[in-house]
């Protein structure tokens, strides 16, 4: 792992000098002011990905235009909407480039801005036109000049990403002021006993804490299995243990976090102040509400039994079964040393699909410490099963057993998504495991 995967694309592209349209949000349509966009895989990924449609630039001969479906990361620490030079290529969009205008990278290596335009961009039931994409060497994200465009929500959930987001209300809801500074945004975030401002940044994977100030907070510190060099800004770092501190806005508390410790290089009066990044791993521990620059809100999540049918069925292709979210049940039969599962769909999916399931505790809550487990199929019929028996043959089958003896009373789907870029269909069904957003051990 290095820190890349958590300091934010964001801290990748900073611009110098970007002014007039290089930071003009895209094109929204009139008559409407709310869309709730799924989320991709909104209970294991480490970061909030929606599917984008895009339409290219129709070619000179009268062809339709190309077109391009992509994960692309909702990214508030960057300052524009991002694509990669493939992308841009086939979507047929000619880059343009201003030596007036630098870019940064994490590296502090400068070079003239390069970008295009995207006609239209279609994110669920919201279509954009004249979408401003600048070029970066990684996969795609939406930046600010997207989300600066009005209120959003984050809500795992349900599994969307909300544009237009009304406010929160309620005791149960925490408001905090954000700062807006130097592009980016800044929170006050709540560790253990200590007040800390912090880039609000849902492209960092993980929180990061300078390590300086770790220590007089006096943060638990937590040992590495397997010490790991991340890379950051200020070069590389063998990090062989991590703080852990309680996260909270007010009365709104999240639990514990992982906080990686870094190297915070600062200047300037602000900048003397911000101690890290506020990464969303611990941001998934709310459900969160942005009035970009001004405010940021955060409510307690809901249990993740009770919000399945309405996080499954945020996808429109999703069957409906009245006694069945995603009309898939489980059943799990101890077996001595060994553990069956049995799958069964009642209703049709067409397409290649990915099922997620949980083992839920004697209380009747979903055991985060425990992997999911994942079943992927090219389609499925109504009235098919798949079963499976987790026997303590394979290394994976036998850690999962035994993490998960006398934890899993039973077996509950939680979500359904369609496969991951680059996935094949199984020609039969594929079984596997993925952690949770809110499992609590950093490094297993």
């Amino acid at each position: 792992m290095s820190l890349r995967s958590f300091a934010s694309l964001a801290a990748l592209f900073i611009c110098v000098g970007c002014k007039g349209y290089r930071e003009r949000p895209p094109v929204f349509p009139e008559n409407e002011s709310r869309w709730a966009i799924p989320l991709h895989e909104p209970l294991t990924r480490r970061n909030p990905f929606v599917w984008a449609e895009m339409q290219g630039v129709a070619p000179a001969d009268g062809a339709a235009p190309p077109t391009l479906t992509a994960l692309l990361l909702v990214d508030s620490g960057s300052w524009t909407n991002c694509l990669d030079a493939a992308m841009f290529q086939r979507l047929g969009v000619e880059l343009e480039s201003d030596s007036s205008i630098l870019s940064i990278d994490a590296a502090g290596r400068k070079r003239p801005w390069q970008g295009g335009v995207v006609p239209r961009m279609r994110l669920g039931g919201l279509e954009l036109r004249d979408n401003l994409f600048a070029l970066i060497a990684e996969h795609g994200l939406l930046g600010r000049n997207m989300l600066d465009a009005y209120p959003w929500e984050i809500d795992l959930d349900r599994g969307v990403f909300v544009v237009g987001a009304a406010p929160y209300t309620g005791a149960d809801a925490a408001t905090l002021s954000m700062t807006r500074r130097d592009r980016g945004h800044y929170v006050e975030v709540h560790l253990g006993d200590e007040h800390l401002l912090m880039e609000f940044d849902t492209g960092a994977s993980f929180t990061a804490v300078d390590d300086g100030v770790a220590r007089e907070a006096k943060f638990e510190r937590v040992p590495l299995k397997v010490p790991k060099v991340m890379s950051q800004v200020f070069g590389k770092t063998r990090v062989e243990a991590i703080y852990a501190a309680e996260v909270a806005f007010g009365g709104v508390h999240g639990g514990k976090v992982p906080l990686v410790p870094i190297k915070m290089e600062r200047g300037g009066a602000l900048n003397q102040k911000v101690v890290g990044l506020f990464g969303f791993d611990a941001m998934a521990r709310f459900r969160f509400r942005v009035e970009p620059g001004d405010v940021v809100q955060f409510r307690p999540r809901a249990d993740l039994l009770a919000t399945a049918r309405a996080r499954i069925e945020r996808w429109p292709w999703v069957p409906r079964c009245a006694d069945a979210p995603g009309c898939a049940t489980a059943e799990a039969r101890p077996d001595g040393d060994d553990l069956a599962l049995k799958f069964t769909y009642h209703g049709a999916y067409d397409a290649p699909v990915a099922f997620l399931f949980a083992c839920v505790d004697a209380s009747g809550h979903v055991d985060h410490d425990l992997d999911f487990i994942r079943v992927s199929r090219a389609r499925a019929a109504a009235g098919e099963a798949d079963e499976v028996r987790f026997g303590p043959v394979e290394p994976a089958d036998r850690a999962w057993l035994e993490r998960a003896r006398g934890r899993c009373d039973r077996v509950a789907l939680l979500d359904v998504n369609h496969l991951r870029p680059g996935e094949p269909a199984p020609e039969r069904p594929a079984f596997g495991y993925a952690r949770s957003v809110l499992a609590s051990t950093f490094d297993r």
